[in-house]
């Protein structure tokens, strides 16, 4: 009965380690999801899909993916903005109102 007692602590503070793993990961690696990571960890890490998906997840790099992240408006893109814009106040001048 001693030997169990000796021996159970340090079993299931593997496994609660192993079970956080995502989660660990990802606040290791600072990710800006570490928070959403542990969320899906804790509700779905029970399920093999989701422990696999937040461990996906938190050994992505942060580059892989985002869509726009890593776009630099140009001088085109502002112009394209202001025509947009006189437009958009040419077809309705209560927006001039609104807008400016």
């Amino acid at each position: 009965m001693h030997l169990l007692a000796f021996f159970l602590p340090p079993i299931f503070g593997f496994g609660f380690v192993l079970y956080f793993l995502p989660a660990i990961i990802g606040f290791a690696r600072s990710k800006r999801d570490a928070g959403a990571i542990l969320v899906l960890n804790f509700f779905l890490g029970w399920t093999a899909i989701g422990w696999v998906i937040a461990l996906v997840w938190a050994l992505k790099a942060k580059g892989e993916g985002g869509y726009g992240l890593t776009r630099i408006h140009t001088d085109k893109d502002k112009a394209c903005r202001r025509s947009f814009l006189k437009i958009l106040i040419r077809v309705n001048p209560w927006l001039r109102l609104k807008l400016c």
